[in-house]
């Protein structure tokens, strides 16, 4: 979630890992399971450092993702049943990978139209190799470990590992560890 960040330049040096986890819970909200994204807001908002920052963060936080007329509806930013690529990431490599293509900006109708084809071709051979029993290609290990850790601990919360205000707040936790913010 990048628009969720808060500068913690100024902060003071004591109030640092506390506002450090809090601000970890909110980011983890996107992986909560849906059910539990109010709770684990307002534990995560009752724990917080009370600090100018902080209780700005908050109120942007709520009336633009949380509230049931939030700018972003939670359905656009929960990924609990997403399967597949929660990230752009995906997009911003193709489009990487077309700018390098062309090599220099504004190109041509023709040329664009030349490129495109000529990924059209390599998508078809691909496609055709997998119909024809090869191997899809794999993400990266570290993108597969982590894909397992969260199916993991999904698993664990269904089966009941995660009960009560504690479990909850340790799933998102756990959960704050899979995002890296920036």
């Amino acid at each position: 979630m990048q628009s969720a960040f808060i500068d913690f330049d100024g902060l003071p040096v004591s109030a640092l890992s506390q506002v450090r986890r809090w601000f970890k819970r909110f980011v983890a909200l996107c992986l909560l399971p849906p059910a539990l994204i109010d709770e684990v807001a307002m534990l995560t908002m009752e724990s917080s450092p009370d600090l100018p920052a902080v209780i700005a963060f908050q109120e942007y936080y709520v009336t633009t993702y949380l509230d049931d007329d939030a700018t972003f509806p939670r359905g656009i930013w929960n990924h609990w049943d997403t399967y597949g690529p929660r990230t752009t990431n995906h997009v911003e490599g193709w489009n990487s990978k077309l700018n390098r293509a062309v090599g220099y900006p504004h190109p041509n109708i023709y040329v664009l139209v030349e490129i495109l084809r000529t990924f059209q071709d390599e998508m078809e051979d691909d496609l055709e190799e997998i119909l024809y029993g090869g191997a899809p290609p794999q993400p990266p290990k570290a993108v597969r470990d982590k894909e397992e850790r969260y199916a993991n601990l999904k698993a664990h919360y269904a089966n009941g590992h995660y009960a009560g205000e504690d479990g909850i707040l340790r799933l998102s936790d756990a959960l704050s560890f899979l995002l890296k913010p920036e």
